[in-house]
């Protein structure tokens, strides 16, 4: 409404805070034009660096593939998508992820970061059960490795998800 709009500022002050409405909002303080601007070599990267946005996809998939692959031999679970619906983000359960205490998911995600391992987990339903689950992210940056090590890391915790990760939660805290 025309009528509050001396009432209304933007939440990041700028250049031309007071100036009124209309200019206060063509540009807000801490605007990043960068992503705009590397749009172009983005494109360029994915080209010629890639081969392609085919490639970057298959390699990404492949990569989702055998991922899952380990982890479900490794764990001893199963990915919660079927293989024609997973993309590149496939979510699986952790080892006993059915016995997690609430609020596993952020000491586990602590203790993973401690340990360089960037994951997302959360708890997903699984034949009905919320049940401590990791989504992978899987991208033209990463590789097996990364997966190996997710693998092991979540192993070393045996299931003991609210104490175990509970270490990384408090170290996180305090580095």
């Amino acid at each position: 409404a025309p009528h509050k709009h001396d009432l209304v500022d933007p939440l990041t002050v700028s250049y031309y805070f007071g100036k009124g409405y209309q200019q206060e909002f063509s540009y807000t303080g801490l605007m990043d034009f960068s992503g705009w601007l590397a749009v172009l070599q983005a494109f360029q990267f994915a080209e010629h660096v890639c081969k392609g946005f085919d490639n970057i996809r298959s390699y990404c998939q492949n990569l989702a593939n055998e991922a899952v692959e380990l982890l479900e031999t490794e764990w001893g679970t199963k990915c919660i998508q079927d293989k024609d619906h997973r993309g590149a983000l496939p979510i699986i359960p952790l080892p006993h992820g059915d016995k997690a205490p609430k609020g596993a998911e952020v000491k586990v995600m602590a203790y993973l970061l401690v340990n360089n391992i960037t994951a997302f987990v959360l708890f997903e339903e699984w034949a009905g059960i919320p049940t401590l689950c990791v989504r992978l992210t899987c991208q033209i940056y990463n590789c097996m490795e990364d997966y190996k090590k997710l693998a092991q890391a979540v192993l070393k915790m045996k299931g003991n998800y609210g104490s175990f990760a509970a270490a990384g939660w408090e170290m996180l805290k305090h580095h």
